[in-house]
């Protein structure tokens, strides 16, 4: 990687810069302190994939790296930026850690402890996303000297801030042109605080024609950067940001806006081997990057184990399970990227069906997942008894899959009313899951929510790749063309996560795959012979098994 590093005292041979050499032979480390730490400077804002810590190959005098807090942000105090994980390390082994986090710094620590900290190599994987160019900003407020709107284009984002005037009772504004029209998906903001706010964009430079990027108000309490994924690719020239707390400053560092790019796969690290102890869990990871943020899929044997998430956790594994596991991603159809972009609220449905103390942003999507027993968690459809220890509720049906985004209400129920209150929810069907956006809600402590197993039926979800005939091919009715998809089986990936599509045409050799939205029983003159490609008729989710060439 080979970025300026900085340890938190140094030593002779362990030196800073040996964390990032490209070399497992050398090594940094501190000396035996109060809370050690390493500062990788990026240099620039990047979104920052993974994290791959490798602690020394042979013990010595060194041991176990244990409680390291990986964080990535743009704060110059540690604990002020956003936490990925907290792992521990052992000798000889190295882990990849799958942060989806937007920063211009990792900092690995160890909070708490008075020891020192030792690390062979690290290698911090960004993708290829870049930040649309853009030209003005301004605001409807005073602002301090040498600190104007101007300095949230400016590309620094640690010496220069743009700060409203102290004392100014009044809402305020920020209003940031980009120089020519982008389809934006995703606003990245580094600020020290920003209370009560909305956050629009589009054409107009009128904020009440905009669009939300995500709605409701949002609050950013902690100086640190927070990256907005926004409902849907709006076509832009404007972002504005309207803070509706009078009293509080506007403090921005940076405002940074993103398009949409292709999944793009690290291919320095394309084929990677993970050991780990038999009976031992091990979580295998994927290295595909995108905006919108890509659906993933897990391939075993030509069959898919798993989807949505770009993590897969074996539990116990065995010596005769060794295998190839692949993982597959697409984001051609955005409308799934929420799906894939959520954060999970987890927890132990044996022994509790609340979730509390779970802090919310307002620019997040929320599914709710049981850990232990491996299930999906949807809001409860009905009050709970007055005696019951949860209180929010959904006082309505959740949408179906081909439903999208809709609106919902969730009540409050106290000791004598089934909705003494009301929050506002946004509520989205994925495969096997839904996945909720709170507008207003930030945090479960006051209020606990009540969540039951998910209603969604899985049977016929995991599609299973079947014959087909080969050299026929359904034409005419193509509504999506995917190139370099290498096996069948993506192909139905693709295929599954769209409601238009009801069969495919894919050729392994043009490595080619076309999504149709009828099928050769629906249309029989368009179906006929063409080299090189295969038929598979979609039902039901799964690929309909072909005994007879009628039954295609």
């Amino acid at each position: 990687m080979k970025k300026p590093a900085i340890l938190s005292s140094a030593i002779a041979y362990g030196w800073a810069k040996r964390a990032v050499d490209l070399g497992l032979g050398t090594k940094a480390f501190t000396k035996t302190e109060n809370n050690p730490w390493l500062k990788i400077d990026l240099m620039d804002v990047y979104f920052v994939h993974d994290v791959v810590v490798f602690n020394v190959l042979e013990p010595k005098h060194d041991g176990p790296m244990l409680d390291l807090n990986i964080r990535i942000g743009s704060a110059s105090i540690i604990n002020d930026n956003p936490l990925c994980t907290i792992a521990n390390i052992y000798v000889g082994e190295g882990r990849s850690f799958y942060c989806d986090m937007f920063g211009q710094t990792v900092v690995i620590h160890r909070p708490g402890v008075v020891a020192s900290m030792v690390i062979a190599e690290l290698f911090v994987n960004t993708n290829n996303a870049e930040n649309v160019p853009r030209k003005a900003a301004v605001s409807n407020t005073q602002h301090q000297n040498s600190r104007a709107p101007s300095r949230t284009i400016d590309s620094d984002v640690n010496q220069y801030w743009f700060v409203t005037e102290d004392g100014i009772v009044q809402e305020k504004t920020l209003t940031v042109e980009l120089a020519g029209e982008f389809n934006i998906v995703m606003i990245y903001i580094i600020t020290r605080a920003l209370m009560q706010f909305e956050l629009k964009l589009g054409l107009s430079e009128d904020f009440a024609l905009q669009k939300h990027c995500i709605p409701g108000l949002h609050d950013l309490p902690v100086s640190a950067g927070y990256h907005f994924f926004c409902v849907e690719r709006t076509l832009t020239k404007y972002i504005h940001i309207h803070q509706y707390d009078k009293e509080r400053q506007m403090q921005i560092s940076e405002i940074l806006a993103f398009e949409k790019t292709k999944p793009v796969i690290d291919y320095n690290r394309n084929y990677k081997h993970v050991w780990a102890e038999e009976h031992k869990d091990v979580t295998l990871s994927c290295d595909i990057n995108g905006y919108p943020a890509p659906v993933f899929s897990w391939i075993k044997d030509k069959t898919v184990v798993a989807t949505g998430s770009r993590s897969l956790t074996l539990l116990h594994v065995k010596q005769n399970e060794s295998c190839t596991y692949e993982c597959w991603g697409n984001n051609t159809l955005g409308k799934w990227r929420i799906c894939a972009d959520h954060a999970e609220m987890k927890f132990d449905l044996k022994t509790t069906t609340v979730v509390e103390n779970f802090e919310i942003r307002g620019n997040q999507w929320y599914s709710s997942y049981d850990d232990k027993q491996m299930k999906y968690l949807q809001f409860r459809e009905k009050a709970p008894k007055p005696t019951a220890s949860c209180q929010l509720w959904l006082k309505k049906k959740h949408p179906k899959l081909q439903d999208g985004i809709v609106s919902g209400t969730l009540c409050l129920r106290n000791t004598t009313h089934d909705c003494a209150a009301t929050f506002d929810v946004d509520i989205r069907r994925c495969t096997a899951y839904y996945i909720y956006h709170f507008a207003r809600l930030r945090s479960t402590t006051t209020y606990k929510f009540c969540f039951e197993p998910a209603a969604i039926s899985t049977n016929g979800q995991h599609p299973a790749i079947s014959s087909a005939v080969p050299n026929y091919a359904l034409s005419d009715k193509i509504f999506q063309t995917e190139t370099e998809v290498v096996e069948s089986y993506q192909c139905l990936v693709m295929c599954q996560l769209d409601t238009q599509c009801k069969s495919f045409n894919f050729s392994q050799k043009e490595k080619i795959c076309e999504m149709n939205t009828a099928t050769k029983k629906e249309f029989p003159r368009s179906y006929g012979p063409r080299n090189n490609y295969s038929y598979y008729h979609l039902s039901s989710g799964i690929v309909k098994v072909a005994r007879r060439r009628s039954e295609l």
